[in-house]
C-alpha cells in the first residue's frame, strides 16, 4: 500500500514537473513576443516568429525533460535528500535540458527560435521548478511534524550504532520516522534512551513479528548489529520478506572514506559494492557516446590541421611525424599514445641532459623552456594542435574527451598509494589540471584535482571542463 501510494505520488509530481515547464515554455514565449517589445523597443524592436514554429520543438521539451528528470532519479523518495541537493539536481535538469535542446535546435535547423526566448526558459523553468520543489519539502515537513504521512521503524540492537541510527533519526523528524523501540542484541540502552520500549532480545523478534505485539503496525525494521549476529539472523530475514516488512541493514562495520555503496545484483545472488568511481551507466553511455560523436567530428573538421602539421614538421626536423608512446590508461591497461612529434628525435634518450630544468615537482617532468622541443613543436603545444591525433585514441576507446591525463608507467611505477586512484577512470585529453594553470599546479595539487574529478563527476562537470578548455587552445594557455 505504502509502495503504491508512494508510486502515485511520484507520477502526480512527475506530471506537475511537466507541467510547470510547459507554463515556463509558453511564458517565455509570450513575455519576448508581447511584453518586452512595448517595454523596451530599442533592445526587442520586434516579435517573434509565430507560435506554431515554437511548438515543433515542444514535444521535445518533454521527451528531453523526461529522460533527465527520470535519469537524475527525481521521483525516488526525498525523506533524507537535502534540500541543497534536491535544488541541484533540478538546476542540472533545467541547463543539461536547454544545452540539449538548443543543439537539436540549430541542427534540424529551426533557427527561429530566439536567444532570448531561450535565456527567458532558462531562467523561468529554474525559478518554477524550484519554487514547486521548495513548497513541496516544506508541505511534506509540515505533514510529518503534525504526526501524518509517518513510517514506523523497530530498530534491531541497542549498542553504538543503534544508537547512532536512532539519533540521526530523531533530529531529522520530518524524515516521518517514528521509533517504536528496539530489540536488545545482548547491550544496555543508555539512560538517555530508557524512554524507548525495549521489546525483548533477538530471539524474541520472530514472535513480536507474528504477534503483532507492537502499539503500531511495524513499516520499517533497521538491523544495527555485528556482522556475527547477522548470521544468526537469516530466518528472520525470511520472515520479513514474507510479511512484507521492508528491511535495512546498518552496514557502517565497513570502514570506508570515499566509497560509495551499492546494491547490485548478480543472477539473484546481492552484491554490497563499495565504489570510488561513477556507475550510472546511463551517464556513461552518454559519455562514450559523446566521445565518439565529437572525435569523429572533430577528426574530420581537423584534417587541414593534420596536413599543415605534417608537412611542418617533416620540412623542419629528420624523424617520424607522428611520436608514439605506451601510457596507462583505466585501471592500468596499457595503450600507445599518439602524438604529433614536438621533439628532436631522440629526446627520450637525452631527458638526462634536461633534467635540472624540470620545473614539477614529484615522478614527472615539465619544462616550460625544454631545449628539445623543436620551432614548430613549440607553436603546436602552445595550441595544442600536437594532441590532435589523441582523438584516435579517443574514438578506439583508450581515452575520454575528459579525464585525468595519462602518465607514463615510469611514472606509475613512482606513484604514491593514494595517485593510483586516478587510474580508477579513463583518461582523458582535457581535465581540471589543465583549466586550472597546469605548470602552475604542483603535482599533489594535480593529483588531487583528477580525484576531485572523479568524485564529482557528472555529464555537466564534463561540459564545463570541455567549455573552459576552448579558451585556454584558441588563447595558446594549453603550452606543456
Amino acid at each position: 500500500m505504502l509502495k503504491q501510494k508512494a508510486s502515485l505520488i511520484a507520477r502526480i509530481v512527475y506530471l506537475a514537473d511537466l507541467g510547470l515547464t510547459s507554463v515556463a515554455f509558453f511564458t517565455a514565449f509570450f513575455i519576448r513576443d508581447l511584453i518586452l517589445p512595448r517595454i523596451r523597443p530599442d533592445i526587442f524592436p520586434t516579435g517573434l516568429f509565430p507560435l506554431q514554429d515554437y511548438l515543433k520543438i515542444y514535444p521535445v521539451v518533454l521527451v528531453i525533460w523526461s529522460v533527465l528528470l527520470f535519469t537524475y532519479h527525481s521521483y525516488h523518495s526525498h525523506r533524507t535528500v537535502p534540500l541543497t541537493r534536491e535544488a541541484f539536481t533540478t538546476l542540472r535538469v533545467v541547463v543539461v535540458g536547454n544545452v540539449l535542446l538548443a543543439t537539436i535546435a540549430y541542427l534540424l535547423p529551426l533557427r527561429q527560435l530566439s536567444r532570448s526566448w531561450f535565456i527567458l526558459f532558462v531562467v523561468l523553468s529554474a525559478v518554477i521548478l524550484l519554487l514547486e520543489k521548495i513548497l513541496l519539502r516544506i508541505l511534506a515537513r509540515y505533514v510529518r511534524l503534525k504526526g501524518l504521512n509517518y513510517r514506523t521503524v523497530l530498530i534491531v540492537g541497542t549498542g553504538r550504532r543503534a544508537i547512532e541510527i536512532a539519533r540521526v533519526i530523531e533530529g531529522h523528524k520530518y524524515w516521518g520516522y517514528k521509533i517504536l523501540g528496539f530489540v536488545s542484541d545482548g547491550h544496555r540502552l543508555s539512560n538517555g534512551w530508557a524512554r524507548y520500549r525495549v521489546y525483548g532480545n533477538v530471539p524474541d523478534l520472530r514472535n513480536l513479528l507474528e504477534r503483532g505485539q507492537t502499539p503500531e503496525p511495524i513499516d520499517e525494521i533497521v538491523f544495527a548489529v555485528t556482522r556475527k549476529k547477522l548470521d544468526e539472523m537469516k530466518q528472520i530475514f525470511l520472515m520479513c520478506e514474507e510479511l512484507g516488512i521492508r528491511t535495512r541493514v546498518a552496514m557502517n562495520f565497513f570502514p570506508n572514506k570515499v566509497a560509495r555503496i551499492e546494491i547490485e545484483d548478480l543472477e539473484g545472488i546481492p552484491f554490497l559494492t563499495f565504489t570510488t568511481t561513477p556507475s550510472n551507466e546511463t551517464q556513461l553511455a552518454a559519455k562514450r557516446l559523446l566521445d565518439i560523436a565529437v572525435s569523429l567530428l572533430m577528426l574530420t573538421l581537423s584534417l587541414p590541421a593534420f596536413v599543415v602539421a605534417v608537412i611542418a614538421i617533416r620540412l623542419t626536423s629528420p624523424g617520424s611525424v607522428l611520436f608514439k608512446q605506451e601510457r596507462i590508461g583505466l585501471n592500468g591497461r596499457i595503450f600507445m599514445l599518439y602524438k604529433f612529434r614536438t621533439m628532436i628525435e631522440d629526446a627520450h634518450a637525452r631527458r638526462g641532459e634536461v633534467s635540472h630544468l624540470n620545473e614539477m615537482s614529484g615522478p614527472v617532468f615539465k619544462a616550460k623552456d625544454d631545449p628539445r622541443v623543436t620551432a614548430v613543436g613549440r607553436f603546436l603545444r602552445k595550441f595544442s594542435l600536437d594532441e590532435l591525433p589523441q582523438l584516435w585514441n579517443v574514438l578506439k576507446g583508450d581515452m575520454s574527451l575528459v579525464g585525468p591525463r595519462p602518465p607514463i608507467p615510469e611514472e606509475v611505477g613512482a606513484y604514491q598509494r593514494w595517485h593510483r586512484r586516478r587510474l580508477s577512470m579513463k583518461p582523458g585529453l582535457t581535465c581540471l589540471w589543465q583549466i586550472s594553470g597546469r605548470n602552475n599546479v604542483d603535482f599533489d595539487r594535480w593529483m588531487q584535482l583528477d580525484l576531485q574529478y572523479i568524485d564529482n563527476w557528472s555529464p555537466s562537470l564534463d561540459l564545463k571542463i570541455l567549455l573552459r578548455t576552448i579558451p585556454a587552445v584558441l588563447l595558446g594557455r594549453g603550452a606543456s
